[in-house]
């Protein structure tokens, strides 16, 4: 790919955590090369998947910028599942400028997860009873697919309101009372304290919280 002209590479691990990679589907590949320690933070062995750490490696000695792409508030996601996120921003950050380049040059945002329609975060129970809790969705057993979808929703007007309400995966949605949707294990108002800081572009004070 380097020899080909690539300078840039886009990752979407979501999360470091790894329960919550296996939660999302994404533990099988990511994990499958078990965890390596590393220090971070002026903390030495602290493990984080290999696949993640070597990708980064790899691609930075062939001068390759990896962005990495991570979400908030996946099924199972506790605040210490969050702080392992935050943590690998902080390690690729040492790592770059270890290396001499711009900490800066390391994506800090997070996207919010959202459930559109089709995907298998809806198998989730506390994804449908947060859809139904906030919008008024309600669900219904799934004909036969290969997506490996098992509820959808009965498609009306809750249904039309919420479709209208999303938006690029950044923000928080909120139904007509107002109430945020966290799909996540953390309490919501660490999931809103957590969000406004990323918005805030101090995506680091998670760690305090």
């Amino acid at each position: 790919m380097a020899k080909a002209g690539c300078k840039y590479i886009g990752f979407g691990p979501e999360s470091a955590s790894p329960k919550v990679l296996e939660a999302i589907g994404k533990g099988g590949h990511t994990l499958s090369n078990g965890m390596m320690d590393v220090t971070v933070g002026g903390n030495k062995n602290h493990a984080f998947p290999r696949s993640m750490i070597i990708g980064i490696q790899n691609a930075l000695e062939n001068d390759i910028h990896s962005n990495c792409t991570w979400i908030l508030a996946c099924p199972t996601e506790t605040l210490d599942d969050l702080k392992e996120t935050v943590l690998f921003m902080l390690w690729q950050k040492e790592y770059y400028s270890s290396k001499g380049l711009p900490r800066d040059s390391v994506n800090t945002r997070i996207f919010t997860l959202t459930w559109y329609p089709g995907t298998t975060i809806i198998n989730y129970e506390r994804v449908r009873n947060e859809l139904t809790r906030v919008f008024g969705i309600t669900f219904q057993p799934a004909g036969l697919n290969t997506s490996g979808v098992m509820w959808e929703p009965i498609y009306d007007e809750k249904f039309l309101a919420y479709i209208l309400e999303l938006d690029d995966a950044t923000k928080v949605l909120h139904g007509e009372a107002s109430e945020p949707l966290n799909f996540g294990d953390m309490p919501t108002a660490q999931f809103l304290q957590a969000r406004e800081y990323i918005d805030a572009n101090q995506t680091f004070k998670i760690l305090d919280m």
